[in-house]
């Protein structure tokens, strides 16, 4: 889990396509009550809504549906979100941009988050933990640029 230095809110679903829609307008809530910048929470959404999707779509172990975990922590004008689940073993920072054809849909999702995110991941216990720090895009920013998550 992250460090308690700040307010945290959490929730645990069964990844299904109802309970990510609920995720979705959760984060939306807490943003707005936490009074994190408009760009901060539509990009958070996002890349939770893509890692979902991921989870559900393609890593899926558990015939019943496994179970995604989101925090979110404020920290400073961003959010820092952990999302931890017990899907198949997936390594999103380990995925390279450019492996599929232009074309391709493959990939796109993760590409919005590594633009929208820093990303560090971990496999621990059967479960896959992702780190993401969302910020508001700065000037000249490129992906990642928005620093490292502890």
């Amino acid at each position: 889990m992250l460090a308690d230095a700040a307010a945290a809110e959490t929730r645990s679903i069964v990844a299904t396509a109802d309970a990510i829609s609920e995720l979705d307008g959760w984060i939306e809530r807490v943003g707005m009550s936490w009074r994190v910048p408009t760009a901060v929470v539509f990009r958070a959404r996002v890349c939770v809504a893509e890692i979902a999707a991921n989870l559900l779509e393609h890593g899926r172990a558990r015939p019943e549906g496994d179970t995604l975990t989101v925090e979110l922590r404020q920290d400073g004008p961003g959010l820092a979100i952990e999302l931890t689940d017990t899907g198949r073993a997936f390594d999103p920072t380990a995925w390279v941009p450019g492996t599929a054809s232009p074309d391709s849909v493959s990939g796109r999702g993760l590409r919005l988050v590594r633009a929208y995110a820093a990303m560090s991941y971990r496999r621990a216990a059967g479960q896959n933990i992702l780190r993401l720090r969302v910020v508001s895009a700065q000037p000249g920013a490129g992906a990642g640029s928005a620093g490292h998550p502890g």
